[in-house]
């Protein structure tokens, strides 16, 4: 990055008191601020890619914080080892929220801890490793919180609507999760 655009982008951020990162300040930033999708959706999604979506859902957020704060993120790497960036994502997303005036009580320590535990339930026994499906459940608060600060701001509604490329994905991903349904419940 060049002298020019490294002034641009520290004229835009702010530093917080409170920690070393910077944000920008809210009236600065005019884009998406979050992926915003719907719950039916991301549960669908979530479930019919066996945990995928919420990685991808994980990836596209630090995308748009990457790019909202003008931080070099390595959105990919932070997805990719989700269990040590979650509660940093889920932290990130309450504090935004706040910064809005969206008010929020979002255990972000809690939530990420449960969705680590619930993820690696996979490696245990059946049918105890049948609860990994679930592990969107602790994502569904920061996806409402999400969508509530998308309504307050100029985004609008989240996404709900299904692209062919999820379409692919239910009816695959669908029908492995209901062969898998049948074979844990027959003899």
């Amino acid at each position: 990055m060049d002298n020019e655009q490294e002034q641009k982008v520290s004229e835009k951020l702010k530093t917080s008191p409170s920690s070393e990162e910077s944000t920008l300040e809210p009236q600065l930033y005019s884009g998406r601020l979050f992926f915003s999708v719907s719950p039916l959706k991301f549960i669908v999604m979530s479930m019919c890619t066996f945990g995928l979506y919420e990685l991808f859902w994980q990836y596209k957020n630090w995308q748009l914080i990457s790019e909202r704060t003008g931080r070099k993120l390595h959105s990919f790497w932070r997805a990719f080892f989700a269990y040590i960036f979650i509660y940093e994502l889920l932290k990130e997303i309450r504090q935004v929220a706040n910064d809005r005036g969206v008010m929020n009580n979002m255990p972000a320590g809690m939530l990420a801890a449960a969705w680590i535990i619930v993820t690696l339930t996979w490696k245990a026994p059946e049918p105890i490793s049948n609860l990994s499906t679930f592990a969107f459940i602790a994502l569904l608060p920061a996806i409402q919180l999400i969508n509530r600060m998308a309504t307050t701001t100029s985004e609008g509604e989240p996404n709900s609507k299904f692209s062919v490329m999820n379409w692919v994905a239910i009816v695959i991903g669908g029908g492995l999760l209901f062969l898998s349904f049948l074979g844990s419940i027959m003899p």
